[in-house]
C-alpha cells in the first residue's frame, strides 16, 4: 500500500511537472523606478512623392542611402522587382536598378519577406533570395559581382534579410540575422544554439555564427512571430543593438558577435505573455488569437545623427474580442532611449499600423504614412521635443 502511495504521489508529481512545462507566462517589468520622460515626439513636416502606375506603395523592402551629397528613399518595387531610388529633396523618382528574374544575372523571384537587399555603394548592392538562400552581389548596372551561398541544414537558423532585420557590411564582412527554418513551436524549448546572426567573409565565404535567445525562451513555446529577432545597427560604433519581442532588455554586440551590454527598456504597455499551447497551435484561429493576445515588443530603430533607440512595443488586444471579432485598436508606443545614458527618455503612443517604416535624416525622422492615395509615397517628419521646453 506505501508502496503504492509513493509510485501514485511519484506519478502526480511529474504529470504537474508536465503541466507546468506547457504555459509559461512572462511577467514584464512596466516602469523605471524614478524616471521622468525628458522628451516626446513632435510632427513639423509631411510631404509626399509621386509614384508611377506600376509602383507598389506596399513597400516590404527599404533603406535610406546617401552618395555624393543626395539623399534616397529606396525601396524595393514588388511589381517590377526593381530598387526605386527617390531623391528625398527633389521629391521624385531619380532611377531605378532593376533585378532579373531570367537570364545570366538573375536573382530569382524576390517575392514577398523571404528577399531583402543591402546598398553598401551603388556598384556593391546585396541582393538576398532566402528561397535559394543565396546573398547575390550586384552593381548598378544589375551584373552579378559574386554569388554567395548560404545554404544550411534544415532544422538550423539560417539568415534573413528583413525592414526589422537588416544586414550590414563592415570591411570584408557581411553581418546577417538568422532564422529558425523548423522548430516545433507547440513544444517547450529546452536550448537555443548561438547561431541566430551570420558573419559572413566576402573574400573568404568563411561564416561564423553567434547571437542567443535569451533563457526566458527556453520556459515554454512562443510561436514563430515571438521569435523574431529585431536589430539596428551603429555603424560608427560598430554596434549591434537587438531586441528580442519577449524581453525588457535590449542588448548590444560588437560587429565580431561579442555581447558588450544589456540595456533596460521595458514599456509601460508591455506587461505579460503565455506560451502557447498546443490546441491553439493546431488551430488556425486559436493560433492567431493567441499572437494577438500577447504583449510584445516589435521593431528596434537607431537614430544615428542624435543618438536615440526606438522601440516598437505592442499591447495584446483579450482574447475574449478576438473570438467575438470586435474591432479593437491595438496600442502601440514608442520608446526612446538616450544611446549614451542607456536610459529611457520618453514613451509616445504610435497609431499607425503593421510594420513600421522609419529613417533618419538631418530633418528629423521621416515615417512612411498611410494615404488611401496609391499615386503618391506619404511621408510624415517628427523631431524630438524636449518637455522642459530647452532644445
Amino acid at each position: 500500500m506505501r508502496k503504492h502511495l509513493k509510485s501514485s504521489l511519484l506519478l502526480t508529481t511529474l504529470l504537474l511537472a508536465i503541466g507546468c512545462e506547457k504555459t509559461q507566462t512572462l511577467n514584464f517589468t512596466n516602469s523605471l523606478s524614478g524616471t521622468e520622460f525628458t522628451h516626446t515626439l513632435e510632427k513639423v513636416d509631411e510631404y509626399e512623392i509621386p509614384v508611377d502606375s506600376v509602383t507598389a506603395t506596399n513597400v516590404l523592402h527599404y533603406q535610406y542611402y546617401e552618395q555624393d551629397g543626395i539623399e534616397y528613399f529606396t525601396m524595393l518595387n514588388k511589381i517590377t522587382q526593381e530598387i526605386n531610388f527617390y531623391d528625398l529633396n527633389k521629391r521624385t523618382l531619380a532611377f531605378k536598378i532593376p533585378l532579373l528574374y531570367e537570364g545570366p544575372n538573375s536573382v530569382g523571384n524576390l517575392d514577398g519577406f523571404n528577399a531583402g537587399y543591402h546598398i553598401h555603394t551603388l556598384d556593391s548592392i546585396f541582393v538576398f533570395n532566402r528561397s535559394q538562400f543565396e546573398l547575390y552581389l550586384i552593381d548598378r548596372n544589375s551584373t552579378i559581382v559574386n554569388v554567395y551561398y548560404t545554404n544550411r541544414e534544415f532544422n538550423v537558423p539560417s539568415p534573413v534579410v528583413a525592414p526589422f532585420a537588416p544586414m550590414t557590411v563592415h570591411h570584408d564582412k557581411a553581418i546577417l540575422a538568422n532564422f529558425q527554418n523548423a522548430i516545433e513551436y507547440q513544444k517547450r524549448n529546452k536550448t537555443y544554439l548561438s547561431e541566430y546572426a551570420t558573419i559572413l567573409d566576402l573574400k573568404s565565404q568563411k561564416v561564423d555564427y553567434f547571437l542567443s535567445y535569451p533563457d526566458n525562451f527556453k520556459k515554454g513555446a512562443w510561436g514563430f512571430d515571438l521569435h523574431r529577432i529585431s536589430w539596428a545597427f551603429d555603424d560608427i560604433n560598430q554596434r549591434i543593438i537587438v531586441s528580442f519581442a519577449l524581453d525588457d532588455h535590449l542588448y548590444s554586440f560588437d560587429y565580431n558577435g561579442n555581447l558588450i551590454e544589456k540595456i533596460f527598456a521595458p514599456s509601460k504597455i508591455v506587461k505579460e505573455a503565455r506560451s502557447i499551447t498546443k490546441d491553439e497551435y493546431h488551430s488556425s484561429e486559436g493560433s492567431k488569437n493567441y499572437y494577438f493576445s500577447q504583449d510584445k515588443f516589435g521593431q528596434i530603430f537607431f537614430d544615428p545623427l542624435r543618438k536615440v533607440i526606438l522601440r516598437d512595443c505592442i499591447a495584446g488586444v483579450s482574447i475574449e474580442d478576438l473570438k467575438s471579432g470586435k474591432t479593437t485598436k491595438t496600442k502601440r508606443n514608442l520608446i526612446l532611449i538616450d544611446y549614451s545614458s542607456k536610459e529611457k527618455i520618453g514613451e509616445v503612443m504610435e497609431n499607425l499600423g503593421g510594420l513600421l517604416i522609419l529613417f533618419f535624416t538631418e530633418e528629423g525622422i521621416h515615417k512612411l504614412a498611410q494615404t488611401n492615395n496609391e499615386d503618391v509615397l506619404k511621408f510624415e517628419v517628427y523631431q524630438y521635443k524636449s518637455l522642459s521646453g530647452n532644445s
